[in-house]
């Protein structure tokens, strides 16, 4: 995962420009991966996060991404949390960016 901090959030969270977490052979939930991602592009622990129901369908996003699956993925699912903008590729790839 690539880590650039940057100044601290209001939230007490500090921020990164960029999370990158790249696809891996492992069965974990797609959302599971987000939470990870976010988190450490907000230097937080995962616990400290909104739920990501307050901004997307988790369950809908886990099946979306199904990685054991060879269902029909959308190029990419956009979308912001915990003041991010959330980048999921169809590879599997999670991108977290700080819009600022």
């Amino acid at each position: 995962m690539n880590h650039e901090p940057d100044d601290t959030r209001s939230e007490g969270y500090r921020a990164s420009r960029t999370a990158l977490q790249e696809p891996e052979h492992r069965y974990e939930p797609m959302t599971e991966t987000i939470v990870e991602t976010i988190a450490e592009a907000a230097d937080a622990d995962p616990t400290q996060l909104e739920p990501l129901y307050e901004s997307i369908d988790p369950d809908a996003l886990d099946d979306l991404f199904d990685r054991r699956s060879d269902a029909n993925v959308p190029a990419r699912v956009t979308f912001h949390h915990e003041g991010f903008e959330v980048v999921v590729e169809r590879d599997g790839r999670v991108e977290v960016r700080d819009p600022n």
